[in-house]
């Protein structure tokens, strides 16, 4: 790393557009402290906070549910040396690479904490083993801690995975960390809508590519490739297979959702010849990659989806000047809002087979309810319940896009009454839907839900926001 560096845009370079970056940057509060591009020492302050709140999710998180078990300190002793090192099949290799990946966030975001801004790298190079070392205390004394909460698993295993995320989380910023700085930074300054949403539709495309090889469950024997092959995880010609013929369109939807954003990329940013090539390959190629991955199903169904998704985003890509006409009616948002609030209550309760009408079952499943956060998400693999939570989010993220695309599109004093009428309502449909819950069977009613609900809702609205941005017209 250079001893030296120059910042990517420069405090006077930022001070005209400031009313820009109020409104692209800021997150929505009422208090002072918040991020400002233009002052990389209040970036700092934000990112060590996301640091510090990051690490207390993962203790937290690794001690659910909760289940405390007092030891005496010989049993407390003999319990930690005989932590075992566990050999993983392909079933439990996800959790292990989950173990690892939870230990990321915070070693990024604190070695960011410490680098934002700075015109040399030396403080970098001084607190990238510290962080290192410091999470990797961190993960010893959670799995120390563990022997007094069971079910959690106490091994080895997770001690070794905890280790690689504490040491690539700030290695990945010293190494990314500059050009990460100057691409959102340059994001955030954009002053056009279009040069916003190309650079949204490479994120996202790059999230669905992870999230297809996640949760790297690789096959590594002739055996599991038989399992996996006998399993019908793979099935090469389009609506055959395993599932019904609603399972495979649900398949191909999703496919082309997430294939969509790149078909308008290409139109935005690339020439017919490298768009024709690309929108054709890539649903190949995105299956392909996720050929060795246990959990993962390869079949030709999200092939022919991503390919409907690709070339319908690129077409409408192609109508974007007149959809912006659109996009500026309040009452087609306003529909948007109503119908993304109804297919979230659709889908969270639509799995009802049975309704509780007994007085003495409703009170129990009522107090069974209120538990502390991410409890009852641990059910099976850590990486299913992390799946299930970011499912919930996407569902009201919908809503609060829709909800961002509204106000923006009246005045202010109406739109701040949208803002506050739909967070009041948001919040209520997030609690209501887990009191309906508590009626039907067989799901599991859950009041902490709704802070997952709300936690979705308030990312897609703020992202939302700064994909619109002040000056579009």
């Amino acid at each position: 790393m250079a001893a030296n560096r120059r910042l990517p845009v420069s405090p006077q370079s930022l001070a005209a557009p400031a009313r820009h970056l109020t409104r692209a940057f800021v997150i929505p509060t009422l208090s002072d402290f918040r991020p400002r591009l233009d002052s990389p020492s209040s970036v700092r302050r934000f990112l060590a906070v996301a640091a510090i709140f990051s690490t207390a999710l993962l203790i937290y998180a690794s001690f659910v549910p909760l289940r405390f078990r007092p030891l005496s300190w010989q049993e407390t002793l003999q319990a930690w040396r005989n932590i075992p090192w566990l050999s993983l099949d392909v079933f439990h290799r996800a959790d292990w690479v989950a173990n690892a990946l939870v230990v990321l966030p915070a070693g990024v975001l604190a070695a960011a904490a410490v680098d934002w801004g700075r015109h040399s790298t030396w403080q970098l190079v001084l607190a990238t083993p510290l962080i290192a070392f410091g999470l990797a205390l961190v993960v010893i004394g959670i799995e120390l801690a563990q022997v007094w909460f069971p079910p959690r698993t106490v091994s080895l295993n997770d001690i070794a995975a905890g280790f690689v995320g504490a040491a690539l989380g700030p290695m990945l910023w010293a190494v990314g960390g500059t050009l990460a700085e100057r691409t959102i930074t340059g994001f955030l300054t954009l002053p056009h809508f279009r040069d916003r949403l190309a650079w949204l539709c490479v994120v996202w495309f790059v999230g669905a590519a992870i999230y297809s090889i996640l949760p790297l469950d690789v096959v590594l024997s002739s055996a599991e490739w038989r399992d996996r092959i006998e399993s019908g995880r793979i099935s090469l010609v389009p609506f055959t297979g395993a599932g019904g013929l609603t399972s495979k369109l649900f398949d191909a939807s999703l496919a082309a959702v997430r294939m969509a954003p790149l078909g308008v990329y290409f139109f935005l940013r690339s020439n017919r010849r490298v768009s024709f090539y690309a929108l054709w390959l890539l649903p190949i190629a995105l299956e392909l990659i996720q050929l060795p991955v246990y959990s993962k199903f390869v079949t030709g169904t999200a092939v022919v989806g991503g390919w409907c998704g690709g070339w319908c985003g690129y077409y409408l890509a192609s109508k974007l000047d007149r959809l912006a006409w659109i996009a500026r009616q309040p009452v087609i948002w306003g529909v948007c809002w109503l119908l993304t609030v109804l297919v979230a209550v659709v889908a969270l309760l639509s799995g009802a087979q049975q309704f509780v009408d007994d007085p003495l079952q409703v009170q129990q499943r009522y107090e069974l309810a209120w538990t502390a956060p991410l409890v009852k998400y641990y059910a099976g693999s850590e990486y299913s319940a992390y799946t299930v939570m970011l499912e919930k989010m996407a569902l009201f993220g919908a809503i609060g896009v829709a909800c961002a695309g509204w106000t923006n599109s009246v005045s202010s004093r109406t739109g701040r009454w949208i803002h506050w009428a739909s967070l009041l309502l948001i919040a209520a449909v997030a609690v209501g839907i887990e009191w309906m819950q508590v009626y039907l069977l067989p799901f599991v009613p859950d009041f902490s839900d709704a802070f997952v609900y709300m936690s979705g809702y308030a990312a897609g609205y703020v992202g939302m926001n700064v994909l619109w941005g002040p000056t579009d017209s």
